[in-house]
């Protein structure tokens, strides 16, 4: 029998009522009870906390408690730093509202395996997209995107590139050593964040906020610290309510890649330079290549990728310097 540890979840959320009740609703199914469910709430209206109250009697019924914390407006990182000021567990899962854990066995799975990897300092379950691309399009895009040296998938691999891009995985059949956390849900020993923070300068939607998390937990903890399993899998529906406009997803999308590539890939090192110059290419390229195809919004992502380059080249130095307010 593995050791007991208690568990703490905490979940961002922000106008996604319906997303965060389907979420509660799979974590009442699990056989490992939590502890304690978290809920950073930076909502305009009161919907989420009717939620929690309507659910509120099951889960004391389960003995859980459940925590409703209102969110500072400053987005993703802020709140997951508020959640972790009153967390009480030895593991601290991060979940967002969108996702759903259908395995009642999952946090047995990721406790046992905390047990017995004592080297383990965050756990990265196999994140599944229900609606992505398959078949040939599927293969041929990511095929494309990794040669531009952009974010792709492959099996049993989670790292962030030369270019502080990423390789996420496509099917995860054994342990891996990785190198990066997926922020729509992971977890790590609370022991993590008495060293390693969320990065509030990366603010909103946090765009690469798991990234540099991720840099600074390979730091402190060392390569074997990350840990993707191939046992629990999460399914992220990544829902398109509350969603950032295109424009500021491109402006927050390449801000935050230059700024946590800058802080935590450069080290003064010209080929890290290269690789990611290249990689600002290779995002203009597949974006001009989308839009002469006719995918749905490319030349508004053109248009907006055009400005957030301007930007950022214009704000170089004050990015560098954590002084841009974004």
């Amino acid at each position: 029998m593995f050791k007991t540890m208690y568990v703490s979840i905490i979940v961002p959320t922000k106008d996604r009522p319906n997303d965060l009740r389907n979420l509660l609703l799979t974590l009442l199914n699990l056989r490992y009870r939590p502890i304690e469910i978290i809920i950073v709430d930076d909502s305009r209206t009161d919907e989420v906390l009717k939620v929690i109250q309507s659910l509120k009697r099951e889960f004391e019924k389960h003995d859980i408690k459940v925590y409703y914390v209102k969110g500072d407006g400053e987005g993703l990182t802020s709140a997951r730093n508020m959640g972790l000021s009153i967390a009480n567990g030895d593991i601290i899962c991060f979940l967002d509202d969108d996702v759903l854990i259908l395995d009642p066995n999952a946090i047995d799975k990721i406790v046992e395996f905390f047990t017995v990897t004592p080297e383990a300092m965050c756990v990265q379950p196999f994140v599944i997209h229900p609606h992505r691309s398959q078949g040939i399009r599927r293969t041929l895009g990511n095929a494309v995107r990794k040669a531009l040296c952009l974010d792709y998938r492959s099996p049993d691999k989670c790292e962030i590139r030369r270019c502080y891009s990423s390789v996420f995985p496509s099917e995860v059949r054994r342990v891996v050593k990785a190198t990066r956390v997926m922020g729509c849900a992971f977890c790590c020993r609370s022991i993590v964040f008495k060293y390693v923070k969320f990065n509030t300068y990366l603010k909103k939607a946090g765009y690469y906020e798991d990234a540099d998390f991720s840099s600074n937990v390979i730091r402190t903890f060392g390569k074997n610290s990350i840990n993707l399993i191939p046992f629990v899998i999460v399914y992220h529906k990544v829902t398109p309510v509350a969603r950032l406009s295109t424009e500021q997803q491109v402006k927050m999308s390449i801000t935050y890649w230059t700024y946590t590539f800058f802080k935590n890939q450069y080290n003064s090192s010209i080929l890290n330079l290269i690789a990611f110059l290249y990689a600002l290419c290779g995002m203009l390229i597949h974006t001009v290549l989308d839009t002469i195809v006719g995918r749905k919004k490319s030349s508004r992502e053109l248009v907006s990728l055009l400005k957030s380059y301007i930007f950022v080249l214009t704000n170089l130095r004050k990015l560098r310097k954590d002084s841009l307010k974004t």
